[in-house]
């Protein structure tokens, strides 16, 4: 697993997950993490159909053609993104990624 960061984080920002809980639920998979490549996500020019989302993304999954996978995470504003939202990202979400 190898960890790439773009770009340092504002006072009142922060990402919905950490490192060390990255590593604990995926040691077993090769990836790379990428901490704040863009700053929102967007989706593929080339998706025909792009459904509409409503809120904010936190992170996405690539899987390339080169086999690789790329596990992206997205800064948030620690005001929109509580304490509780990060617990059930990192002991739900993580798991029914995995």
């Amino acid at each position: 697993m190898k960890f790439k960061y773009f770009r340092n984080l504002n006072k009142n920002e922060r990402y919905s997950t950490t490192k060390r809980q990255l590593k604990s639920v995926f040691s077993n998979i090769e990836m790379d993490v990428l901490f704040g490549l863009v700053r929102k996500f967007e989706f593929d020019s080339r998706c025909p159909n792009k459904p509409n989302i409503v809120g904010n993304v936190v992170a996405s999954i690539s899987y390339s053609r080169d086999r690789t996978v790329d596990f992206s995470l997205y800064p948030l504003l620690i005001a929109d993104y509580s304490n509780s939202a990060s617990d059930d990202f990192n002991n739900q979400i993580l798991l029914t990624i995995k």
